[in-house]
């Protein structure tokens, strides 16, 4: 397996060994090759199989416990499977014709900007069969939040720029307040745009869901900009920092909106505590695993907290 060729810093592999993690309504059985981090419940609930059926058709007694590299038989189950490994030929049209959705549907589902480019190892999720694009969920990560806030007795401009997670002068600005020292009850303050591109003017593609030579999948995008690049809060919270291994120099931000954030790969930090949209927490660098790699933010998304989403229409919308 090598790399063809750079997009933007990221390689496009050729030749992927992995096979269609995709089930089919009676169709044959397919195989599927264990991942680091992989469990079969996670992988049945992605095939689209029950994990007493997997299980079974491989003799595995004790379903916590399934090796990394080891190939798995996936039996035919009659249920429709949620995700989508891609390997070398495949094509978003000869997916969709697999999967029995259409690919304009996978497309918006994965964020797909070139739909006649899709890069081999990456996992695609599958809209339910019957979807349309027009149904399909997408775009930018919601808040959670109200945009709208009623002044009460003993409010200040400070607790109520907290909770909307934005600084005090933006908060003002975006009400028309001179003194900041003094707002009335009852008064309707609305939020300003309070999620910001991490990196402006960073070079990104949807690298979400590609999977690595050592078999992992990566679960983020990743953000290229020069070395020292300042790193700003998209949402406000509390940004605690988070260094690990993988990701070297990293933070857990966890929003204002209810969201988990993790940024990885710093060069180092910036404020911590309780920070605002905008606030600079970090500057871009390549920490941890990401030594031999041109230096960029690796950034994810947790919505409540739950398993990583894309984050890369998200970060179209704030950043593009």
């Amino acid at each position: 397996m090598r790399a063809k060729r750079l997009l933007f810093g990221v390689p496009v592999i050729a030749g992927m060994v992995f096979v269609a993690v995709v089930q089919i309504q009676g169709a044959a059985a397919h195989e599927y090759l264990v991942r680091d981090g992989d469990t079969l419940s996670d992988v049945a609930r992605r095939l689209g199989v029950s994990t007493e059926a997997l299980a079974a058709a491989n003799g595995i007694s004790d379903p916590n416990f399934i090796m990394t590299g080891q190939l798995l038989v996936v039996p035919a189950d009659g249920r429709q499977a949620t995700e989508y490994l891609v390997k070398g030929g495949d094509t978003l049209w000869g997916i969709a014709e697999k999967v029995g959705v259409p690919a304009s549907a996978i497309a918006k589902a994965n964020g797909l900007v070139d739909p006649d480019w899709v890069l081999a190892g990456r996992l695609l999720a599958v809209p339910p069969v019957g979807a349309s694009a027009a149904s399909v969920a997408t775009g930018p990560v919601g808040t959670g939040a109200s945009t709208s806030y009623t002044a009460k007795a003993g409010d200040d401009l400070s607790s109520i720029a907290d909770r909307f997670g934005v600084s005090v002068r933006a908060l003002a600005e975006a009400n028309g307040i001179s003194d900041p020292n003094f707002i009335a009850v009852g008064q309707v303050l609305t939020a300003p745009n309070s999620w910001a591109c991490p990196v402006p003017r960073a070079t990104f593609v949807n690298d979400y869901g590609y999977v690595g030579d050592a078999g992992s999948t990566h679960r983020g995008v990743d953000l290229f900009a020069p070395a020292g690049t300042p790193i700003v809060a998209p949402v406000g919270g509390l940004a605690e920092r988070y260094p690990n291994p993988m990701g070297g120099l990293a933070i857990q931000l966890y929003g204002n909106d209810g969201n988990r954030y993790y940024l990885a790969h710093l060069s180092d930090y910036g404020e911590s505590g309780r920070v605002a949209a905008g606030e600079i927490v970090g500057y871009v660098g390549n920490t941890g695993d990401a030594r031999a790699t041109s230096p960029h933010l690796h950034f994810e998304i947790h919505p409540g907290g739950g398993d990583a989403v894309n984050p890369f229409p998200t970060l179209v919308s704030a950043c593009r």
